[in-house]
């Protein structure tokens, strides 16, 4: 009987999600208490789950308990490694300097539970050695280890919890004006009861189980390949060769324009080939049929040169990239917005934001979709029906791929600093029907008038 680790790795969904599901709370958890904010916290779910789906195909991974101990692992490494990289000498502690003395620097969270207040309050090196002392049990030898500082500093701190943590509450009790105390037993025994209260925000949950169906379908694909190139092996070499011939050619798809694993669109519109500084082209097929008033939209603003100069702002790799805003952060757009036309929306939209796929990015606001659009790196069919999917890649898959998976300073949400933002240096839109170059009304009356 195969295990679920192995079950995982020829693409079954549900163990997939069993895994998830067995250890989410936890991530969430350790999340929540070792990092500064909520939000924060959330952004840290998908790539912590992406690394333990790497690490489990990659074979470092071979039972459910070693996946938790593994989900544990990467939890506390990528928040350590979140705080180091906001600042690198955050678990030091300055020469001739007291625990006491940095708290007595440290600015106060005042809001919230009282065991809020104190673990924030906490500076961030006395945090980690709390949490990862009281509720996963580390002791001072793999604390010292893990934070990369002396073991007589990591005990010293531990010796110190009580008097620390009446300093804080003393301070807290002074500013809030209300008496104020907790004890060391107390200040534990609630930082674990939050264990049973973390539940992950609906993003962070709907963005792990989108990477789960994209991932289970990639490894079903790749798993019924094997299948095929053995059943051909075992057959007669001609006809084995015929059908090897007849399974890439199904793969390619119908023209040599086309990127492999992009959907292919049936009703072309129009091309826009959107060229990137220092990486090249990428062309898309739009579907007007599809979605009318988004093409025309992204055709008018394309041709009257908006996009122009424009960046794409925010990026994750595995999901997609973001372009189009003159503001270069997320917030802005053109002078107008279109209604969304997606099914959630009431209009009938069969396009499916598969690996390639286009779409308008939007507010919470169903019809605040301007200028914004992603276009899609993995499968992320979860999106279907919420966001206007309007057309597919065609050419240049290899330059979506090479931008996702560039090695960027993003925050939680993918958002990238400015001077990091590819830039779009022009989109040019062709016919449909003859791929020739569409002249735009302005630059068509200009001709007329000379």
């Amino acid at each position: 009987m195969s295990t679920t680790i192995e079950l995982v790795k020829k693409g079954r969904r549900k163990e997939m999600e069993a895994l998830y599901n067995s250890t989410k709370t936890e991530v969430m958890f350790l999340c929540r208490l070792l990092l500064d904010s909520e939000r924060t916290a959330a952004g840290a779910i998908a790539p912590i789950y992406q690394n333990l789906w790497d690490s489990l195909l990659a074979g470092e991974i071979a039972s459910e308990e070693a996946f938790f101990k593994r989900a544990q692992a990467k939890t506390i490494s990528y928040c350590i490694n979140k705080t180091k990289k906001k600042n690198p000498r955050v678990f030091q502690i300055p020469e001739n300097s007291s625990f006491s003395a940095m708290l007595s620097d440290q600015k106060l969270f005042l809001e919230g539970d009282p065991w809020e207040m104190l673990l924030h309050s906490l500076p961030e090196l006395l945090r980690f050695l709390y949490v990862l002392h009281a509720v996963c049990g580390y002791d001072s030898k793999r604390l010292s280890s893990l934070l990369e500082i002396k073991k007589e500093t990591v005990d010293r701190a531990l010796e110190e919890e009580e008097a620390l943590l009446d300093q804080l509450c003393s301070a807290i009790s002074a500013k809030k004006k209300i008496p104020f105390r907790l004890t060391v037993e107390e200040f534990h025994d609630e930082l674990k009861a939050q264990k049973e209260l973390s539940i992950l925000p609906d993003t962070a949950h709907r963005a792990v189980l989108g990477r789960i169906d994209s991932l289970s379908l990639a490894l079903r694909k790749k798993d019924q390949k094997k299948k095929i190139i053995l059943a051909v092996v075992a057959g007669v070499v001609v006809i084995g060769l015929i059908v090897v011939v007849a399974v890439l050619l199904g793969n390619s798809g119908s023209g040599s324009s086309s990127d492999d694993s992009v959907s292919q669109v049936e009703n072309v519109s129009y091309y826009a080939d959107i060229e990137i500084q220092d990486y090249g082209t990428i062309t898309v097929a739009l579907d007007a049929e599809a979605a009318p008033e988004t093409v025309e939209n992204f055709v008018n603003l394309a041709e009257s040169g908006f996009y122009d100069g424009l960046t794409f702002h925010r990026i994750i790799d595995g999901f997609m990239m973001q372009g189009g805003d003159p503001e270069g952060d997320g917030t802005g757009g053109s002078d107008t917005t279109i209604t969304g036309e997606f099914s959630d929306n009431g209009f009938e939209n069969n396009l499916s934001h598969t690996r390639g796929a286009i779409s308008m990015a939007r507010s919470q606001d169903y019809n605040s979709a301007s200028s914004q659009f992603f276009i899609v790196h993995e499968d992320s069919t979860y999106l279907d029906g919420q966001y206007a999917c309007f057309g597919y890649v065609t050419q240049g898959m290899d330059v979506v791929d090479a931008i996702c998976s560039g090695d960027y300073d993003a925050d939680s949400n993918g958002v990238l600093p400015a001077d990091q933002q590819p830039v779009i240096t022009s989109i040019t839109i062709r016919d449909g029907a003859t791929g020739e170059a569409v002249v735009s009304q302005t630059e068509d009356t200009a001709s007329q008038a000379a």
